[in-house]
């Protein structure tokens, strides 16, 4: 592309001086009289000429190829919204546009409508404008933030729908950014790969599908239903959470909802973000926003529909006490009923929210 820019420069540059060039050497023939006229004539097209040309040379070497290439790194794939048929665009950057391990990096993401302009309709969805997950394609490291960490999103950044965030990559390698919003009371979600520069060295996926492990001095059990989930097909996750061999009956919310739940598949293709819910113990009926007074447990429940058959890894997150605990489990998922297509896409769920 660089290469064909400067040949698009030489086609207008290059005539318009052997013209210039053509005028002089029939001017040198004239009489002196002539020449008088025909040298200031000369004079003004060869300042023309060259402010032409140092503005196509500004246009076509640096401010054009500069435009493409600062939005190559941002232009995402196109999410939507298919409730209202309104479809947005995420893009998103990276600086430094490289990422090393170990130094902050800055994310950067901006979302606009189908005609370019700022998205209109941005909400609070679970206490944040906008929910950003990273998961390393090894799974061992998970992060969940928001660009309220810099500081408090005032109502200037909501109508740019411009936001950043800060992270630090611990380690080299690829890493799933996957970026989740409430427009117009409908939620949206886009995903991105970053490859993070530096060798992470050889490290082997996780094949531990134990269903009780301990986190952060919680001991979490996890199952299934069906044991075996089957893709296009709903599935219950289920936690029960004990401390020092107690039931917790008093966790906290964590950001509106009894747990976040990520769920990312082993090729990094399919990223589904939900929410747990908990029951009323009078009515039995099943709430998924909770307020910062509410405190239960020791179970949590969560739903979700598994696009494809293969290994998912499900990230969860609680709150007790004021801190907040990532737990981590292996489900395998076998082919259902439905199409099993890597091009495939599930419509959002009527409570939750997912992305493949």
């Amino acid at each position: 592309l660089w290469l064909g820019y400067w040949v698009l420069v030489a086609l207008w540059a290059v005539p318009l001086w052997w013209y210039w060039l053509r005028e002089r050497k029939r001017i040198r023939a004239l009489s002196e009289a002539e020449k008088i006229y025909e040298k200031k004539i000369l004079q003004w097209k060869k300042w023309f000429f060259a402010i032409a040309t140092l503005f196509i040379g500004l246009v076509f070497l640096y401010t054009i190829p500069h435009w493409f290439l600062q939005h190559k790194v941002m232009e995402g794939a196109m999410g939507s919204a298919k409730e209202v048929g309104v479809k947005t665009k995420v893009f998103f950057e990276t600086t430094p546009a490289s990422p090393v391990p170990e130094i902050v990096t800055q994310l950067a993401f901006a979302l606009k409508d189908t005609n370019g302009n700022p998205l209109r309709g941005l909400a609070i969805d679970h206490e944040r404008i906008l929910h950003i997950i990273i998961v390393s394609e090894d799974f061992k490291d998970f992060a969940h933030i928001h660009p309220e960490d810099l500081g408090p999103v005032g109502e200037d950044t909501i109508q740019s729908a411009m936001f950043k965030a800060n992270y630090v990559f611990p380690l080299a390698g690829r890493y799933l950014i996957a970026v989740d919003f409430l427009h117009e009371k409908h939620p949206g979600s886009e995903t991105f790969l970053v490859d993070v520069g530096g060798a992470r060295g050889a490290s082997a996926m996780p094949d531990d599908f134990s269903s009780t492990k301990n986190f952060n001095g919680y001991t979490v059990s996890f199952s299934t239903d069906p044991a075996i989930p089957r893709s296009g097909e709903e599935s219950s996750l289920r936690y029960v959470i004990y401390k020092e061999g107690q039931a917790v009956g008093d966790l906290e919310p964590y950001l509106g909802a009894p747990m976040h739940l990520a769920i990312v598949s082993q090729d990094l293709f399919s990223f589904i973000h939900t929410h747990g819910e908990i029951h009323d113990s009078q009515t039995g009926a099943a709430r998924h926003e909770l307020v910062p007074s509410d405190r239960f447990g020791p179970e949590i429940e969560g739903h979700v529909v598994f696009p494809r058959a293969g290994l998912y890894q499900v990230f969860g997150e609680l709150k007790h006490q004021g801190k907040t605990t990532v737990t981590s489990f292996l489900v395998r998922v076998e082919k259902g009923s439905e199409k099993d297509s890597k091009n495939g896409m599930l419509n959002d769920m009527p409570m939750e929210e997912h992305h493949e």
